[in-house]
């Protein structure tokens, strides 16, 4: 995605640090992910399902939300992490 490559080549973000979580992610593995990446590109449903599901957002630092992606059918968000 675009603005994915953008948040690496341009401004400097290292990739292992990142994640895309999509659906097509299992529940078990975004669990693990959570923990171990530091900025996340998730679609609002995977969010709210992972919110449902139990996972503690407690280090959360980007509280408001904002879309860098949006398409009739969806629209992506990222999300930063503290350590």
């Amino acid at each position: 995605m675009q603005q994915i490559e953008a948040c690496h080549n341009i401004v400097g973000i290292p990739r292992e640090w990142t994640i895309d979580l999509t659906g097509q992610t299992c529940p078990s593995k975004r669990a693990f992910l959570w923990k171990s990446k530091r900025i996340f590109f998730v679609t609002p449903q995977v969010l709210k399902k992972d919110i449902l599901s139990g996972h503690s957002f407690n280090n959360v630092i980007k509280k408001d939300l904002f879309p860098i992606h949006e398409t009739e059918q969806e629209t992506e968000c990222i999300i930063t992490m503290q350590d």
